[in-house]
């Protein structure tokens, strides 16, 4: 019962998150990067200056670049809602 709950509660962050990141890429913080990537089984491997690169076995490493501190690139969240298929998260309202 616990893990049912603890995996309704991650698909709905999931499914908000991915709303986000499709519905407004411009507003993503690299909080929400690290709460997507955490999700999906990934963990920072590098962090140089600005640039955040998160690894997982078996998959190609996700580089994410940082714009004024903590919002990341628009291009780098497109990228990744791509590579995670983000469109199948989004619950319907």
């Amino acid at each position: 019962m616990i893990l049912y709950i603890v995996s309704l509660l991650i698909m709905s962050r999931l499914s908000k998150l991915a709303k986000k990141f499709i519905d407004s890429p411009g507003t993503v913080t690299i909080g929400d990067i690290e709460s997507l990537v955490d999700i999906f089984g990934y963990t920072m491997k590098k962090n140089a200056g600005s640039e955040r690169i998160y690894h997982k076995k078996g998959a190609m490493p996700l580089n994410v670049s940082l714009v004024h501190g903590r919002k990341v690139k628009e291009m780098y969240v497109k990228r990744l809602s791509k590579i995670l298929n983000l469109e199948d998260y989004i619950e319907e309202e």
